[in-house]
């Protein structure tokens, strides 16, 4: 797709098979921009580079910025460890520093080198991670995050069956919940790449390069599992959390958290308030905007009617937008989710270089005291 060149001479067949295959066969964890025959001398390309190298470096240290803070955030209070909503956040953060690492990096680094310089196997585990359970595990990770809103809202403590089983394995729900899209992602996404590889995709696998180029089906079959599918779950489920809070708000406020050993452990029983749909709702609908375009375009055949540079400059253009959700969805959380915005708030003010300038300490008094009084968050709202 990345090249309009024939091949007809004997020692380029393998080149011209698997160069016919990729246009055939595209798929969304083709990197375009990393085509093995593209002429690297070609001004285009040193533009696509260039916007690679410069872009993904930004994109890497805001992503893993924002997102470790939301670990630590999370990580470093008991109570905001404990609630199964902020288990489901660790795990989407697990998911976007992941991103970070393998995509966004790595990705630095080849447009930087021209070339990929770190080994097949590395490849082949870094394009599973990144293309694959990266893209399955965070859009049905939000859609068990806005599936654990709704079940708060209803009050639903689980089937009696599973409530009549012995403690310990009520205690195992919470973690099975959280983990499901990983579980899922290992035992449907992996065999499906493995199974699903091109019959001519081994002919340019080299000692250091090993790109995954699957089968028209599997193609196919992975976008529906990655995207479509759970994008209809997803406002599907927005949909019910809307009209069910405005019932609930029209007759008298938000159901409190539920009950009883399952509703305490999957519901969030013992919590004051549920909290409000909005940032659940905006959650779905960014994940939705970020991988919407990228996921559209190769499950069309618009690639292949375009020019091979219009066609690149569209997929750069697409994966580096999609890398901009986990920097969005991470301020978000921090912003809208009360908890975390007021421990973020107390984390900052225990910072030394904030004990003069952090708006939310109280001044020194003017007979001389040297201490610096500390104000909660909470403490601001009541004054």
């Amino acid at each position: 797709m990345a090249t309009k060149a024939v091949f007809t001479t004997p020692a380029t067949t393998a080149s011209a098979i698997i160069t016919n295959a990729t246009q055939a066969f595209a798929s969304n964890t083709t990197d375009l921009w990393k085509h093995p025959t593209i002429n690297r001398a070609d001004s285009f390309w040193g533009t696509v580079y260039t916007t690679v190298e410069v872009v993904s470096s930004v994109l890497s240290v805001f992503i893993l910025g924002l997102n470790l803070l939301v670990l630590v955030v999370i990580l470093s209070s008991s109570p905001l460890r404990s609630r199964p909503r902020n288990q489901l956040l660790l795990s989407l953060v697990a998911v976007f520093l992941m991103l970070g690492v393998f995509d966004t990096a790595f990705s630095a680094d080849y447009a930087s080198k021209r070339q990929w310089s770190h080994g097949c196997y590395f490849h082949v585990v870094r394009s599973l991670l990144v293309r694959y359970v990266q893209y399955f595990v965070s859009i049905w990770g939000v859609v068990v995050l806005i599936l654990h809103y709704l079940l708060r809202l209803l009050r639903y403590e689980g089937p009696q069956w599973l409530m009549r089983l012995p403690a310990w394995v009520l205690r195992a729900v919470t973690p099975l919940f959280v983990a499901s899209p990983w579980i899922t992602a290992v035992v449907v996404m992996v065999p499906l790449v493995f199974g699903g590889l091109h019959k001519h995709a081994y002919l340019i696998w080299t000692d250091s390069r090993c790109p995954l180029i699957l089968e028209r089906w599997a193609t196919v079959l992975d976008n529906m599992l990655s995207f479509f599918l759970p994008a209809l779950v997803i406002v599907a489920l927005t949909i019910a959390i809307m009209v069910l809070h405005r019932r609930q708000s029209k007759s008298g406020g938000v159901q409190r958290g539920g009950g009883g050993e399952m509703g305490a452990e999957l519901v969030e029983g013992g919590e004051d308030d549920v909290e409000a749909p909005l940032v659940f709702e905006l959650t779905g609908v960014m994940i939705l905007c970020f991988h919407a375009p990228e996921h559209i375009f190769y499950a069309s055949r618009l690639p292949f009617t375009l020019s091979w540079r219009t066609a690149v400059s569209l997929s750069v253009t697409m994966e580096l937008f999609s890398e901009l959700l986990p920097i969005v969805l991470a301020a978000l959380w921090l912003w809208l989710f009360q908890d975390l915005k007021e421990r973020l708030v107390e984390l900052v003010a225990k910072l030394p270089c904030c004990l003069a300038l952090c708006p939310f300490r109280s001044p020194p008094k003017s007979s001389g005291e040297t201490t610096v009084p500390h104000v909660a968050f909470r403490d601001l709202h009541d004054e």
